[in-house]
């Protein structure tokens, strides 16, 4: 199968903080591939709660892309930081034009905020439903207005209070710029997508505003490694909409419960649910046009 990707980076063997296992991926990634959703912990930058938990900093996750032969990423804001951007930017500086940002951002940010922010790199915003203090309707339609004419996207976290799906779908469904739902939208295995919160999933994925990011595959896995029993619900939401699902390696993989998996087999994973030129339209396509030319 790796023949029909006439272009493709095989990845080196590395030890990578944060990451099980040393080899690269079987599967090499095809040029211009992108890790969709991975974090930046660094102790240079100080945390409200004044204690990093895990520590991934800026030139480990380089390592981690040299491992999987990854093209470029995409940072996501990290809850860790509250709306103190530093270390975010910091990063997004390190990488350059091979990565963009979706940020955490403070209420109130105006549209010339946004115009400084897209000229940083950032294409998002990420909003959490279920923590801290969440977005009522009115403030994530007001997020959505104010990011549309950039061609951003609102990112979704539902986390793990899956009713919060069911109840936000109606103003999802009709907001104006790109929503994605991030992690597969936690929808919880083992009864994934026959749940209300997996209909609610396949309602909005019908609608072409809507992308799921296939990644924190631990998130919607009933497993504690392996994650396989997730690949039935994989493969259902590629076959509904390819081409608005992109895949994250959520490194360095905060999760609460067990070790750290192989980023190798994660990366993997992915032909599992896809044939190449899926793969293909998932990890360099869908990005680019999400991240890159939001054409």
């Amino acid at each position: 199968m790796r023949g029909v990707l006439t272009n493709t980076i095989a990845g080196e063997q590395l030890s990578v903080p944060n990451s099980a296992g040393t080899t690269p991926p079987t599967h090499a990634a095809p040029v211009g591939a992108v890790d969709c959703h991975h974090h930046v912990f660094d102790p240079t930058f100080p945390v409200p709660s004044g204690s990093l938990t895990t520590i991934g900093t800026k030139h480990d996750y380089a390592l981690f892309r040299r491992r999987i032969g990854l093209s470029r990423s995409v940072l996501i804001g990290a809850s860790t930081y509250g709306t103190n951007n530093d270390c975010f930017f910091d990063a997004l500086r390190f990488f350059g034009d091979t990565a963009r940002g979706v940020a955490i951002l403070p209420r109130g940010v105006s549209r010339e905020d946004i115009r400084q922010l897209h000229q940083q790199g950032v294409r998002g915003i990420r909003l959490y439903l279920g923590r801290g203090d969440p977005p009522s309707p009115q403030a994530i339609r007001a997020t959505a207005a104010l990011v549309a004419d950039f061609g951003w996207n609102v990112e979704i976290v539902v986390s793990h209070h899956n009713e919060l799906l069911c109840q936000a779908e109606p103003v999802l469904a009709e907001l104006p710029c790109r929503v994605v739902l991030g992690h597969f939208a936690f929808v919880r295995q083992p009864k994934g997508l026959t749940t209300p919160a997996g209909q609610s999933l396949r309602r909005l994925l019908d609608l072409p505003h809507i992308w799921v990011k296939l990644s924190g595959v631990y998130h919607a896995s009933a497993e504690a490694d392996g994650f396989r029993d997730v690949d039935p619900m994989a493969r259902e939401l590629v076959c509904q909409a390819p081409e608005r699902l992109i895949w994250g390696s959520d490194w360095p993989h905060t999760r609460g419960r067990g070790g750290k998996p192989d980023g190798a087999a994660l990366f993997d994973q992915l032909w599992s649910w896809a044939d190449d030129g899926l793969v293909r339209r998932i990890l360099v396509d869908n990005p680019a046009r999400l991240y890159w030319n939001q054409g």
